[in-house]
């Protein structure tokens, strides 16, 4: 394989298994892939989550510092 970190196809396979992204299965026929397909929805609305979540806690502190700050 040219122009990649793996010397062989093989290696890729395994690669593809350890981080999750296909379903890899060796059987004496050789070796079986299926792709592991996820909902990009889901994942957009985790990525949203994650965001909102770091405003919200981010505006929280802010308010918190201009509170402390009037106070004295």
């Amino acid at each position: 394989m040219n122009a990649t970190k793996w010397l062989s196809l093989t290696e890729f396979v395994k690669y593809l298994g350890r981080t999750g992204k296909c379903r890899v299965d060796e059987t004496p026929k050789g070796w079986f892939i299926s792709i592991i397909q996820e909902d990009p929805m889901a994942e957009l609305s985790t990525e949203r989550r994650v965001k909102r979540d770091r405003c919200t806690s981010c505006c929280h502190s802010t308010f918190e510092t201009t509170v402390v700050h009037q106070t004295h």
